[in-house]
């Protein structure tokens, strides 16, 4: 079933999204904790402003999305593909994105605290104001990001901060 649009749906937790076609589609303020959402082909669509607290998107494809506003503490995001997407003022403290690619994205304001960031590739995306306090940087890169204010909140010695000019 392909999702077209849905809004203000609290009930939404725990469900099975798994291979979930939603290309083009809508989802605002909706509490997706818990769901399984792996695989997930999102393609030109928007979630936002929703609760995404432990939601497993593992493998999920969002090139050209938009997944503003989001809390997705605690979510398990591996894999993602968010190619030149917008994920800005989100919260993904102590969330899993290893190995995801958010090439090209604009990721400004949000929240990586204590996020698990090892492999991800961040080249060409947007920064300004990220906090990546106390998160797992190893072998992230940051080939050709646009960056003024995050690079104070980095504090990962294995990673080259002269990339990012």
């Amino acid at each position: 079933m392909p999702i077209k649009f849905w809004k203000d749906l609290p009930h939404l937790k725990n469900m099975d999204f798994n291979k979930m076609r939603m290309a083009h589609g809508f989802i605002l303020r909706c509490d997706l904790s818990g769901s399984d959402m792996r695989g997930m082909d999102a393609q030109q669509g928007d979630i936002k402003k929703c609760k995404l607290h432990g939601a497993d998107l593992s493998d999920s494809f969002f090139y050209k999305a938009a997944l503003n506003d989001n809390d997705f503490t605690g979510a398990t995001m591996c894999n993602i593909k968010l190619e030149y997407g917008y994920m800005y003022d989100s919260i993904l403290v102590g969330a899993n994105l290893e190995g995801a690619s958010l090439t090209f994205s604009n990721l400004s304001r949000s929240d990586f605290s204590g996020a698990n960031l090892r492999g991800v590739d961040f080249t060409g995306a947007a920064l300004d104001g990220v906090n990546f306090t106390g998160a797992d940087l190893t072998g992230a890169i940051f080939s050709k990001c646009i960056a003024s204010t995050c690079i104070k909140t980095i504090t990962c010695p294995s990673v080259d901060l002269e990339s990012l000019r």
